[in-house]
């Protein structure tokens, strides 16, 4: 899949590590930080953000209560679990 900004409706500059975007079409804007930032950056350079992040897909099928690496304080897989 590909995304592409609308150039004829939206704007968006970055100032001191913010995104700001505005629809012109809708009135719309938007501030990004922190990690948005990242994810608007790849995605202006063509990435697929859906694409680059994907190694978090196998944590949001984990169950974060009991699927629990006490340790580390992050989801884990079960021993011989399917994340099911």
């Amino acid at each position: 899949m590909f995304y592409k900004q609308n150039d004829e409706h939206v704007a968006a500059e970055e100032f001191d590590g913010e995104f700001v975007l505005i629809n012109f079409a809708r009135g719309t804007y938007f501030s990004l930080r922190h990690a948005a930032v990242d994810v608007w950056r790849q995605f202006r350079n063509g990435a697929n953000p859906v694409e680059v992040y994907s190694d978090l897909q196998d944590l949001i099928v984990l169950d974060p209560v009991h699927e629990v690496d006490y340790a580390t304080g992050w989801p884990r897989r079960a021993a011989g679990g399917d994340g099911s």
